[in-house]
């Protein structure tokens, strides 16, 4: 019969002890690994060894030289010691060292069949969760081990970590430290970094910290230390969060003496999950703050704080809302979001109260709300204004009409105070009626946040009134641009047809072989010229979508064509192109694919600086969008200057300039993809996140049948 031992092992144990305590035969060996003989003699017998255990820097080369005769897996947790044969168990309690001989001091054995069992299924269940020791051993190596979460208690080991945690963030450039404390932290963490060794705070100096804590009288001279220190700090009224995040590691303090001084418990991890959390919402927490020197000066001066009141009752909404209007003295930005909305604000008095406001203050005013009929009303108001200011103070931008039960109008006045009112949109009812809460806001970063928004929207349909513009104005260039063409391309090719006439007339009889060449010179210059407006001629067919013929195309080869002439055409540049597509793929197209890749493979080397171009082209089969057909995805990717994603949206429309070109380039491509190949072209950044790095451009073809 097979032999079978399990061993379940703490970070330390005695498994020498627990092994010859079951007359496991050993090897006469005299160093430290004679703790191991007895795995050994289960090895020489036939048998199968398993050990579920902790690997870490202290045992990894043990560990691995025993893994050569035994299976060995590694759990975070485990702990006891516990050793099984076939009939036979071991319990051993305690903790001692794995490699160390006679560090058992007692043990627990057992032959009955129930109990052998039992421990069997819990090592199985306990083995499966684990992981194979030799990830451990890579990660160990490596010096890159898996993320960790765990509780640090006691003050010493708390100081320790919080050292460790600053050091590690003081060795990586450009890193950062976040922290978020309640009152009492904000001092205790002062004294902290004052006591640190002048190594450490040096290197702190290279790191961005900052400090987010309830400022009241009683830390203000904490709040100082801390800046002298380096920290940007910003208060955070009533704050009681406590945790610092760095670029890879979090610690949050789960419980802290009343008394003061280092907390007593905190919670560490390097899990990326955690600190990525940590950090949004520190970043949330940072951007509502008050920046502390503006809350010391209120402190000091007694000056009110900046305050949020969240309402609730409809006729006080009525009230701010009018209020702001009434009390604006330079600026106000609106925005209401339906029909429904405005209607109601104007019943409620706030076309009066902004005409007031414009004409005996000379306030500025800017609405975004829908509709035509408010178009024409506010055209009216601001011409009423004007008449009695002698300039234009209203401005209006329009907005299509929210969709919803329920909808959001905004106000600010003079960037200072701010009121946001959430609303049931049903057309029945009145000002108050329709009201649901409010927020009114005289807090900066609040304020502020709600100004952004209506400048982003502002600027968006800004930009959308100028693109419609530029479509219309596009329209009729394209239609002149045809006619125009039609003449040229006529009349180009009437003047070429005389050229070759003359041309073939003196090649029949050329006076010397100089002429002779420049004779055949003039005319492949002609017939140039000719397949040029021919081709240009096909290419203006493919924008007016003419019925067209598809074949089958071999795609590595229009690539080398491609290549070819790009190469040529750019002789000052060193272009190395990776070519990764099997021989022999075909799409269904034509021979226009050329003109696709070219296209890119240009922008490829006319967007990367410098003479050096590296493009990658590969190919593969695949699948799209769940269409039934099987397509070929070519992908392009080079290490350019990359494409902003406020372009990538755009970047398939006519005209679009970037840094060189006329802008028709990806235009001709997605023409001739999607509404001439009927496949589909994507671009993304060569590495996610970063255009800067590179652009990838996937061409979905047809599979040729």
């Amino acid at each position: 019969m097979q032999r079978l031992t399990l061993v379940l092992s703490g970070a330390k144990t005695g498994v020498d002890a627990i092994a010859e305590s079951m007359s496991l035969p050993g090897r006469d060996r005299s160093d430290s690994m004679a703790a191991v003989d007895a795995y050994y003699g289960v090895r020489e017998r036939g048998g199968r060894l398993r050990i579920l255990t902790r690997v870490d820097f202290r045992n990894l080369a043990r560990y691995r030289e025993l893994s050569k005769i035994a299976e060995i897996r590694h759990l975070e947790t485990v702990s006891g010691n516990l050793l099984m044969s076939e009939s036979e168990c071991l319990i051993a309690p305690g903790v001692v060292d794995i490699f160390q001989k006679s560090s058992l001091v007692s043990a627990i054995y057992s032959n009955n069949r129930r109990l052998v069992q039992q421990s069997r299924e819990s090592f199985e269940r306990l083995w499966h969760a684990a992981r194979p020791a030799g990830e451990i051993f890579r990660e160990l190596e490596r010096g890159s081990p898996k993320a960790q979460t765990k509780i640090v208690r006691g003050e010493d080991e708390v100081s320790k970590l919080v050292r460790e945690f600053l050091a590690r963030a003081a060795s990586e450039p450009g890193s950062h430290v976040y922290s978020v404390s309640d009152m009492t932290s904000a001092s205790r963490t002062a004294e902290m970094h004052h006591g640190f060794s002048p190594t450490l705070n040096d290197g702190l100096h290279s790191v961005t910290r900052r400090y987010l804590t309830d400022i009241q009288d009683k830390n203000i001279g904490a709040v100082r230390k801390l800046q002298a220190s380096g920290s940007e700090v910003r208060h955070l009224q009533g704050n009681k969060i406590r945790f610092s995040v760095s670029k890879d590691e979090y610690i949050e303090t789960t419980h802290a003496k009343t008394s003061g001084g280092v907390p007593d418990e905190v919670v560490w991890s390097s899990d990326p999950q955690i600190v990525a959390q940590a950090t949004r919402v520190f970043e949330a927490l940072w951007a509502t703050g008050t920046p502390a020197e503006s809350r010391v000066q209120e402190l000091e001066e007694g000056t009110p704080l900046p305050m949020i009141e969240l309402i609730r009752n409809s006729a006080r909404i009525k009230d701010v809302f009018l209020q702001l209007i009434g009390q604006a003295q330079t600026e106000l930005l609106v925005i209401q979001p339906t029909p429904d909305a405005f209607r109601r604000a104007a019943d409620a008095g706030m076309l009066d109260a902004m005409v007031r406001a414009a004409i005996d203050r000379g306030v500025e005013i800017s609405i975004i709300s829908p509709d035509s009929a408010i178009q024409y009303q506010l055209r009216q108001t601001g011409e009423e204004i004007e008449a009695k200011v002698g300039k234009k103070l209203l401005k209006h931008r329009d907005i299509p009409k929210a969709s919803g039960p329920s909808s959001v109008t905004v106000v600010v006045a003079d960037r200072r105070s701010s009121l946001v009112v959430e609303q049931n949109d049903a057309p029945h009812l009145d000002f108050t009626e329709a009201m649901d809460v409010a927020t009114y806001s005289t807090r900066n970063s609040t304020v502020l946040a709600n100004v952004r928004f209506f400048e982003r929207v502002w600027e968006e349909l800004e930009l959308r009134e100028r693109e419609e513009l530029a479509l219309e104005k596009e329209r009729r260039s394209r239609r002149t641009a045809e006619l125009l063409q039609d003449i040229l391309s006529h009349d180009i090719r009437n003047y070429n047809q005389i050229v070759r006439t003359s041309g073939e007339l003196l090649k029949e009889t050329p006076r010397d072989d100089e002429e002779a060449v420049l004779v055949e010179s003039i005319l492949r210059a002609t017939d140039g010229s000719t397949s040029l407006i021919e081709r240009t001629k096909r290419l203006g067919k493919i924008m007016a979508g003419d019925n067209i013929e598809l074949v089958r195309v071999d795609v590595r080869q229009s690539l080398k064509r491609s290549i070819d002439l790009v190469t040529r055409a750019n002789p000052d540049k060193a272009i190395e192109i990776s070519l990764n597509v099997e021989p022999g793929t075909q799409v269904t197209a034509d021979d226009l694919l050329d003109e696709v890749f070219t296209n890119l493979i240009s922008n490829s080397v006319n967007y990367t600086d410098g003479p050096n171009v590296r493009v990658q082209v590969a190919g593969e089969e695949d699948v799209l969008d769940g269409r039934k057909e099987r397509f070929w995805k070519i992908s392009i990717t080079d290490e350019g200057r990359g494409i902003p994603d406020d372009m990538k949206g755009r970047v398939f429309t006519r005209h679009v300039r970037g840094a060189s070109g006329g802008g028709l380039g990806m235009s001709i491509v997605y023409a001739l993809m999607v509404e001439r190949f009927v496949g589909k072209v994507n671009v993304f950044d060569r590495v996610a996140g970063d255009h800067t790095k590179g652009t990838r451009v996937e061409l979905w073809l047809p599979k040729a049948r």
